[in-house]
């Protein structure tokens, strides 16, 4: 192979985001469609007890019919009820269920909605939620479910999307989204990187500054 091919290949790896599509891959990071009805008799099948619930038992019960699945490359510290958590792993199943209800001028269409959401460190379930949103099919009242409990209420109601940036920032390496971040706990909070289960260092240049990239201009 001649030195330009190598080079041009070094530099797609680098900037095409090669990188990023072959640890989705392999990693199981792979959106699906995750939208699916009559899932209540599965989730009766299980219980989610953190700390003895394991990843595989899960996909035992439920399969690969996720919505979403994530891994990341950097341990996610997340606070949660006074106590501290460490993730690394995120899986979410997604499951709707449409209602149509006729009016006198045109139907109007509904849908009950029961979302789960389980954090893994490596193989062992940390925590989880469920939201179960259900929609009364004769009077179009919305009410919580049997499952329901209330981890992503008005205090944590960002968790989803704070995660989601702090995978892209530090597994994908797309430091540009560090300002979208700004509401975050790893951007807002002093003390967030000093924790033990990190070295700064390793992420930042100095405190304030931009996270580390993976490319040679802009390493730690």
């Amino acid at each position: 192979m001649s030195p330009e091919i190598i080079l041009l290949a070094i530099g797609c790896y680098l900037f095409c985001g090669v990188e990023e599509k072959v640890y989705k891959i392999k990693t199981g990071d792979w959106w699906e469609s995750g939208i699916k009805t009559n899932f209540e008799n599965e989730l009766n099948a299980i219980s989610f007890i953190p700390q003895k619930t394991t990843y595989n038992d899960v996909i035992q019960i439920f399969k690969n019919g996720y919505s979403k699945q994530r891994t990341h490359r950097l341990l996610r510290h997340q606070e949660y009820n006074g106590k501290a958590y460490y993730f690394n792993r995120e899986v979410r199943y997604v499951y709707r269920q449409s209602y149509m209800l006729p009016t006198k001028i045109f139907n109007m269409y509904y849908s009950s909605n029961l979302e789960v959401y389980l954090f893994f460190k490596d193989d062992t379930l940390e925590f989880y939620d469920i939201i179960d949103e259900r929609v009364d099919e004769k009077t179009d009242s919305r009410y919580f479910g049997p499952f329901h409990n209330s981890l992503f209420n008005k205090k944590e109601g960002d968790i989803v999307d704070c995660n989601k940036l702090f995978y892209d920032i530090f597994t994908l390496y797309n430091r540009q989204n560090w300002d979208n971040a700004s509401h975050c706990d790893f951007y807002k909070d002093p003390t967030y990187w000093d924790d033990p289960a990190y070295d700064w260092q390793k992420y930042f240049k100095r405190k304030g500054a931009l996270p580390c990239g993976r490319t040679i201009f802009n390493s730690c």
